[in-house]
């Protein structure tokens, strides 16, 4: 069984045919078995020329039935522009996931220093809420009393009617000092001149203080009213020496009348509360270090 088929191919040169019939071109063929052809596409020899003569490689796309360059390191380029951006990629998530695992980690060792020290001072401390409970006396944070150096202070209300100052903690850099440092130092001292702390709050890495609500805000908005908008009138001298007197009365307590030794050191104008009465208040005690009376006296 003898199969053939026919490839139409256009012919250009045939070697030896110059002068030969037809006839003799195909009996020549039939002796031969071989044949050498040659053809071109002009289209295609045009475009691979051009191609070849800039250096680059001459391929055929069947699906877009056309001839295109391309250069030898044009794959070497594309991979090594994709390895450089896998490995930006995975060392950027790297990075990432270790700042991550290191704020994870430190929050948690601030967590386990607070509770231990409010287990330490668990007869004494204050009462403490959860941060739900301050949403909810705070109306979610409704009323904004002022700003400080620490934390934003809003108005709330206990469940039994008392109104306080809720003194919301931003997160420490210092591991949650101020907050320490505040619990530690109001949490345990009552004087006329000291503002009290009524309670606290330590819910995972919210942290808050919850102070006696004084409605005359600092002295600094009547002893700088310029700028104020108030019109309350200014104090008389013998009202300002009152509260001059005040104030060192509280300094005094913190320094001898405390079992340590309280220095707060930041003492000033917007620091010092004022009461129904305008009694005053030393408050916002962040920066407050205790000192044992041995270490004061021998400096």
């Amino acid at each position: 069984m003898v199969t053939s088929k026919v490839l139409r191919i256009p012919a250009k040169d045939y070697q030896g045919a110059q002068g030969l019939s037809l006839e003799e071109i195909v009996n020549d063929l039939v002796v031969r078995r071989e044949i050498t052809l040659s053809w071109s596409v002009l289209e295609i020899t045009d475009v691979c020329k051009d191609c070849e003569a800039a250096g680059k490689t001459c391929y055929f796309s069947i699906s877009r039935n056309t001839a295109f360059c391309r250069h030898h390191g044009e794959k070497i380029v594309k991979l090594t522009t994709g390895t450089s951006a896998a490995a930006f990629v995975i060392l950027l998530v790297a990075v990432i996931t270790l700042y991550i695992f290191r704020k994870s980690e430190k929050e948690k060792e601030t967590r386990i220093k607070v509770e231990k020290f409010l287990a330490t001072y668990s007869d004494t401390k204050p009462t403490r809420y959860t941060f739900l409970q301050l949403k909810k006396m705070t109306r979610r944070f409704k009323v904004q009393l002022g700003q400080g150096g620490f934390g934003s202070v809003y108005k709330g209300v206990l469940p039994n009617g008392v109104p306080v100052a809720v003194k919301m903690l931003e997160r420490s850099k210092g591991e949650g000092e101020e907050f320490i440092n505040e619990v530690a130092t109001i949490g345990r001292i009552h004087h006329v001149n000291v503002v009290r702390l009524l309670g606290f709050c330590s819910d995972g890495s919210r942290r808050a203080l919850i102070y006696e609500f004084l409605p005359n805000e600092s002295l600094e908005k009547y002893i700088f009213s310029h700028g104020s908008t108030s019109h309350q009138e200014p104090f008389r001298m013998d009202k300002l020496q009152e509260i001059a007197i005040g104030i060192a009365r509280g300094i005094e307590y913190l320094h001898q009348g405390c079992d340590h030794r309280i220095l707060h050191f930041d003492i000033k104008p917007h620091n010092i509360l004022l009461d129904h009465h305008y009694n005053p208040k030393i408050s916002d005690f962040g920066l407050a270090k205790l000192c044992s009376r041995i270490k004061a006296l021998l400096q």
